[in-house]
């Protein structure tokens, strides 16, 4: 009996160790993929292939009209979809949450379909968290060659544009909200100047806001003289501007209506 036991004893080792190992590949590759957004939609989606639609026409002109719940279906990170009327378009953006740097990476090189794309998602800075903050800085990107993302944004700079199209709207899975655009600006991220951009705070009171508008009159392009509270939530969304690396375009909002769904 001891060849067999000890038999018995060696391969029970051996298999220890094989298993060993493979619990370390695997947790290795969980490791590897924690902090990256995961995709949990399994149809990708149903309504693409019944309506013989592809995924790139969607990222087009953002016009396709997808409600948020449907987005929400394809990404459980979209917490909001953005509705602008563009000169008679509907333009609608998803917005994604960005737990951190990491995932903010992420999405500056995906899509809402979590496919590499060189015009990632308009997804919410991390350092302005969706429960925690009056101020949701939204970034996205801007192209050359089209209309996609935030590339229409730099219309605002433009003041029949700016004046016509005064409000878009933010609706979240419970509520909808307008905004009213307060003005748009063109920031050197690496000047002095940023010092004074208040809108890269998480939180801003009335007396915030109107030292930023007046601090950076230099970079407002456009604005819009109204009366703030102290209870207002805002909107800031960036872009670059395509000509300057280091510069960005700012529309800052504040909100005028919030309807409960």
């Amino acid at each position: 009996m001891l060849p067999f036991k000890v038999k018995r004893k060696r391969h029970f080792r051996k298999w220890v160790k094989v298993t060993f190992v493979i619990l370390l590949i695997f947790f290795g590759f969980a490791l590897a993929y924690l902090n990256k957004p995961i995709s949990s939609s399994e149809n990708l989606t149903q309504r693409i292939e019944k309506e013989n639609i592809s995924k790139a026409s969607i990222f087009e002109e953002d016009i396709i009209p997808y409600s948020l719940e449907e987005y929400m279906d394809i990404n459980p990170y979209v917490f909001g979809l953005l509705s602008f009327n563009d000169q008679g378009i509907l333009r609608n953006i998803p917005i994604v949450e960005s737990k951190n740097k990491q995932w903010g990476d992420y999405w500056m090189t995906h899509n809402v379909f979590f496919e590499d794309d060189t015009l990632g998602c308009a997804f919410l800075d991390e350092q302005t968290p969706l429960n925690s903050s009056n101020n949701l800085r939204i970034n996205g990107h801007a192209s050359y060659a089209n209309n996609r993302m935030f590339t229409f944004l730099k219309q605002y700079l433009d003041s029949d544009y700016f004046n016509i199209h005064a409000t878009f709207i933010l609706e979240e899975l419970f509520a909808k909200s307008t905004y009213e655009i307060i003005f748009m600006a063109r920031y050197d991220v690496e000047s002095d100047s940023l010092v004074s951009a208040n809108w890269l705070q998480a939180n801003l009171s009335k007396t915030d806001v109107e030292k930023m508008m007046e601090a950076d009159k230099d970079a407002i392009i456009q604005i819009r003289e109204l009366s703030l509270t102290e209870q207002e939530k805002y909107i800031t969304l960036v872009s670059c501007d395509m000509q300057h690396k280091n510069y960005r375009y700012v529309v800052f909002a504040h909100e005028i209506e919030r309807i409960l769904k």
